[in-house]
């Protein structure tokens, strides 16, 4: 399945660009697939809405390390940002499962165009 999300957006995909460390995204409403991922937006890295994001396990700099350690990915969009959070909706479509203590990476998918 982690291979399907990569075959999806590998062909619009030049560089995963840097990422920012984040805590383990918590549940936010009723809607499905809603999040809430807390942590202070770095300045020059800020999303904004309607970007799409990669999340996966921390530590991770290539497609390559993500596919082997098997850990958690998804795909996500940003449907609202502030200072200290950000409201997203994570694809459907995921790898593995999220671990309450685990941190994890986010990232801008550059030169990803979102249609």
């Amino acid at each position: 399945m982690l291979q399907e999300i990569w075959d999806e957006i590998n062909s619009g995909m030049d560089t995963i660009s840097r990422c920012q460390c984040v805590p383990c995204p918590e549940k936010h409403s009723e809607s499905p697939n809603v999040y809430r991922i807390k942590g202070n937006t770095e300045e020059g890295n800020v999303p904004k809405m309607g970007d799409v994001m990669l999340l996966s396990a921390e530590g991770l700099g290539s497609r390559d390390q993500i596919i082997q350690s098997r850990s958690f990915c998804t795909i996500l969009v940003v449907l609202q940002v502030s200072t200290t959070d950000m409201i997203v909706r994570l694809s459907q479509c995921k790898f593995g499962k999220m671990k309450k203590k685990s941190y994890y990476q986010i990232m801008h998918l550059a030169n990803l165009k979102n249609i």
